[in-house]
This record gives structure tokens, C-alpha cells and sequence, in this order.
């Protein structure tokens, strides 16, 4: 008894040092989160948010900031940890700040950072009309010099809806665009690209190497687009 005592002491302490030594890597030791925090939508390109004043007043001496963003209630669940020791939580999108004039108690998400939160219609619905809240923790995402990303169009991707043949697109050009001004890149994303006239298509970040969330700033980017939801079931 004395012995699973000691191993299971060991184990637990084990565990503590881990997650110490991940959140030292993911934070640098800066410790600031927010409490649950009111939705509220901004208009914008990019992926940069407001935040409160109360939230600089933390962060004055910090030159780039990103904060992990989360729905607030949800279970936490973390990546697998990969070779340089980072892990970060499964359900995050990760974003810039724009200012910090925000009214106390909220943060304002533009489009590109409520969809990648949301993920869903329903949860975009809950966050927009305060029945969901957001809860935001500041992070130093790591910065590679080139980092490679495979997207996956949802549903139809790319197809027309009336029609079998593909829609003509510079991919290329279209996702450039999209992903230029952004200062962080998560797996789990979901990135809208409009892509003809009335016609926008979403693609989720399957894979993203070589950490699951990154600073997207002055990296060498490289995208794979693979075959969409609908291409990948019927080939199923």
C-alpha cells in the first residue's frame, strides 16, 4: 500500500511538472486570462481582436500579443505534445489584438475569428446573442521560419451547388489574400474565402505543421488544398 502511495504521489507530481513546463512554454511565463467574456461582433479583415483596457494595463510590456480563445465552459482537452514541447488546447482558435477598446466584461471578434471560434452556426448564434461567452488567455505562440498548412473545403468546396463542374479559381491568389493578414493560424480553423461573385467557400485546417497553432506573421507559408467534404465522402 505504501508502495502505490509513493508511485501514484510520483505519478501526480509527474504530471504537475509537465503541465508547469508546457504552460512556462506556452505563456513565457506571462500569466493573463480573462474571465468570461459577452461577444460581441466587429467588422474587419483578419483575425485581430478588442480586448478591454483592463486587459492592457496587464500586457503594456509584451511587443506581440496572441491570445488562445475558447468558448467558455467547454472541457479542455489538449493537443498531443509535439517534439518541441508544445500542446494547446483542442478547442482554441488563437488570435491578434487590434486595441484594447473593448467595454469591460466583452471582446470583439471579427468575422474570421467568430467563425473559427464558433465552428458552427449554432454556437456563432449563442456567442452572438450572449447565451455562450468567450474566455481569452494571452500566449506566445511560436514563430517558425516556414510552416506548412493542407486545408480541407467543407461540403462542396470549390464545386457550384447547381452544377457538377468545378468552379475555375487561383486557389493560390484566393488563399494569399485571406491568409496575409492574419497574425495566428490553428488547426481546427475555418477560413471563408469568396471566391467568385456570391459564392464563398469555408475550409477547415486539417493539418498544420510544425506545431497544431503558430504566428502566421513573416513565415513562409505553403498550402495544400485537399479534396472537399463532398469528394472525400464519395470516395469513402
Amino acid at each position: 500500500a505504501v508502495e502505490a502511495r509513493r508511485a501514484a504521489s510520483e505519478a501526480r507530481a509527474a504530471l504537475e511538472a509537465a503541465e508547469a513546463r508546457r504552460e512556462a512554454l506556452l505563456t513565457g511565463g506571462v500569466s493573463w486570462s480573462s474571465g468570461p467574456l459577452r461577444a460581441v461582433a466587429i467588422a474587419g479583415e483578419g483575425d485581430r481582436v478588442e480586448l478591454p483596457a483592463s486587459a492592457l494595463a496587464a500586457l503594456a510590456d509584451e511587443a506581440l500579443m496572441a491570445f488562445e480563445l475558447r468558448v467558455a465552459g467547454r472541457a479542455m482537452v489538449w493537443t498531443e505534445e509535439d517534439e518541441a514541447g508544445y500542446a494547446f488546447a483542442a478547442d482554441a482558435t488563437h488570435a491578434g489584438v487590434r486595441g484594447f477598446e473593448a467595454a469591460e466584461g466583452t471582446i470583439g471578434l471579427p468575422p474570421a475569428t467568430m467563425l473559427s471560434l464558433a465552428k458552427s452556426g449554432e454556437v456563432a448564434s449563442r456567442l452572438e446573442s450572449g447565451a455562450a461567452r468567450v474566455v481569452a488567455r494571452f500566449v506566445r505562440l511560436p514563430r517558425v521560419p516556414e510552416c506548412a498548412a493542407k486545408l480541407r473545403p467543407t461540403a462542396d468546396g470549390f464545386f457550384s451547388s447547381s452544377s457538377e463542374d468545378e468552379v475555375r479559381v487561383d486557389l493560390r491568389a484566393v488563399l494569399e489574400r485571406e491568409l496575409s493578414g492574419r497574425v495566428a493560424l490553428t488547426r481546427g480553423d475555418l477560413i471563408a474565402v469568396d471566391f467568385a461573385p456570391g459564392k464563398t467557400a469555408r475550409l477547415r485546417v486539417e493539418e498544420l505543421e510544425p506545431h497544431a497553432a503558430l504566428c502566421a506573421l513573416h513565415t513562409d507559408l505553403s498550402v495544400d488544398v485537399l479534396p472537399s467534404e463532398r469528394v472525400e465522402s464519395e470516395l469513402a
